[in-house]
């Protein structure tokens, strides 16, 4: 009696270790929301012929992309999983989706970068995998082109 109460005291245990293991980290969590806000901004830019345009200005995400829900989003965040707000850029030809990262800080003034020539954003900006939580995670002409993500868990 006593083994089998060890034993399911240890199963539960690991159960709940294994869970807590496999919970999104903030990262994660803001990496798969901006795809599923990419994904809604490209389904409204195949229905529309155009992106939801923030007129060339960088602005809070919600402040643009509201016209996304419900048709190509059920619910937009208002806020990333650092507690920040989505920045969000567009012309009408090309986007960008950021996340100012765990810092809750742009790392540049986007709004300086982003006047006229949207090529010139991606060699300024877009550094690859990133070393530090706290920098931006950007998504620039439907990809990632600056990110971080802690360790390579489940590897």
């Amino acid at each position: 009696m006593g083994r089998r109460i060890l034993a399911l005291s240890l199963a539960i245990g690991v159960g709940t270790l294994c869970a807590a293991d496999l919970a999104p980290t903030k990262e994660e969590r803001a990496v798969a929301e901006i795809r599923s806000i990419a994904m809604a901004v490209e389904s409204f830019g195949v229905d529309h012929a155009v992106y939801p345009s923030s007129s060339g200005r960088v602005l809070a995400a919600p402040a643009v992309l509201s016209v996304l829900v419900p048709t190509f989003i059920r619910t937009l965040p208002e806020l990333d999983a650092f507690g920040g707000t989505y920045i969000y850029w567009s012309e009408g030809t090309k986007y960008v989706l950021i996340s100012t990262g765990s810092d809750r800080t742009p790392d540049v003034d986007y709004s300086k970068l982003m006047v006229g020539n949207a090529e010139h954003f991606a060699t300024t900006i877009c550094h690859g995998r990133t070393e530090s939580d706290k920098e931006d995670i950007v998504f620039f002409d439907g990809k990632f082109c600056q990110w971080y993500l802690a360790g390579n868990r489940g590897s």
